[in-house]
């Protein structure tokens, strides 16, 4: 692993132990690859509910998610990197 990846690792660690346990079932539902449509089904709540908490989601993500390729949409790279956003040990 490249020095790069561990640092980007480590700061996708640090926001992933700040995570709210909504944002933590988005996270699972996006790498599901579920609809915001599904996951609000799934959750019991509005599909309104999802998006804003996808873009809250989207927003702690900041800088991290921006070094993303611009190919890579922010759902994509949130499943590419679920294993860290949802580790219980943070």
């Amino acid at each position: 692993m490249s020095p790069r990846s561990i640092e980007t690792d480590a700061r996708i660690a640090a926001i992933a132990s700040r995570l709210t346990p909504r944002e933590r079932d988005m996270v699972s539902g996006i790498a599901a690859g579920k609809t915001h449509k599904q996951i609000a089904a799934d959750l019991s709540i509005a599909r309104g509910t999802v998006v804003v908490t996808c873009t809250r989601l989207n927003a702690k993500l900041g800088s991290v998610g921006a070094a993303a390729p611009a190919h890579i949409r922010p759902s994509a790279w949130v499943a590419m990197h679920a294993h860290i956003l949802l580790d219980p040990r943070l």
